[in-house]
C-alpha cells in the first residue's frame, strides 16, 4: 500500500515519540518492538508502506518507574489500552492494568507499552506477558534496526509473520475482519520466503503456569 506521501512525512507524530521513548530507556537493549512500527522495518524498502497509529512495545518491567516518571516529564499523559472491546478486558484490568500502559500527548502517536519482565540468554527470550504466561523466541529471531531516525530492538521479519497470523486468526473470532491487518500480512508474505515461513519450530510459543507448575509442553503458533 503506498499513500502517495512520504512516509517520513505522514508519520512524523511516530518519530517524536520514538525520540521521547529513546530518550528515557535503552531502547535497544531494554526493549522490544513489534506491530506498525516492526513492519515498517521489514516493508518499508519492498515499497509498502501507510500511516502507523501508535507505537506497540515491549518495555522491561525493572526499567517501568523511571519511564513513567520521564514521559509525564515530557508531557505524556497516562492511561491504559486495554478496553471493552479486548478478550478477557476484565481479567487484564485486574491484574494488567499497570502492565498495560498508553502514553499520550499533542503532536505524538500514542505510545502503547506492555511492561513485562524481559529475560534473555544465548538461546532465547523469554517476555512475561501475563501471570503465569510467558512469550518465548529464540535470540536469533532478534534484530537491531533503525527507523525514522531511531535505533531499537524488533523481531525478525519472519517472527513478526507469524505472531501477526497468529494475532490474526486469534482475534478473527472476536472482531471483524480487518482489512489493514490482511494487508500488512500479505506485505510481510512478499518479505518472507514461504519455505522459511513454514519453519516453524523455533518460533514463538508459549509457556503456561497453572498454580505454580508449568506445564510438560509449550504450544507453537500454527496459522
Amino acid at each position: 500500500m503506498h499513500e502517495g506521501k512520504d512516509f517520513e512525512v505522514i508519520n512524523s507524530d511516530v518519530t517524536r515519540s520514538l525520540l521521547d521513548l529513546a530518550s528515557v530507556v535503552n531502547l535497544s537493549k531494554e526493549s522490544i518492538f513489534l506491530g506498525s512500527v516492526a513492519l515498517h522495518v521489514h516493508t518499508l524498502s519492498h515499497g509498502y508502506f501507510r500511516k502507523i497509529k501508535d507505537v506497540d512495545v515491549i518495555v522491561n518491567k525493572s526499567c517501568q518507574s523511571q519511564v513513567e516518571s520521564d514521559l509525564n516529564d515530557l508531557g505524556y499523559q497516562r492511561s491504559t489500552f486495554i478496553n471493552d472491546n479486548m478478550p478477557l478486558h476484565k481479567l487484564l484490568r485486574r491484574f494488567g492494568w499497570n502492565r498495560y500502559a498508553r502514553f499520550y500527548k499533542d503532536g505524538a502517536a500514542d505510545l502503547e507499552i506492555l511492561f513485562a519482565r524481559i529475560k534473555r540468554d544465548a538461546n532465547a527470550v523469554e517476555v512475561s506477558i501475563f501471570p503465569g504466561l510467558t512469550a518465548v523466541l529464540p535470540t536469533s529471531e532478534l534484530q537491531e534496526v533503525s527507523l525514522l531516525g531511531v535505533t531499537f530492538t524488533t523481531v525478525s521479519a519472519k517472527q513478526l509473520l507469524q505472531i501477526k497470523v497468529f494475532a490474526k486468526n486469534l482475534l478473527n473470532r472476536f472482531y471483524p475482519k480487518n482489512d489493514k491487518t490482511v494487508r500488512d500480512i500479505k506485505a510481510l508474505e512478499n518479505v518472507v520466503e514461504g519455505n522459511e515461513f513454514n519453519e516453524r519450530r523455533g518460533g514463538l510459543r508459549f509457556k503456561y503456569l497453572i498454580f505454580g507448575l508449568p506445564l510438560r509442553r509449550s504450544m507453537f503458533v500454527e496459522s
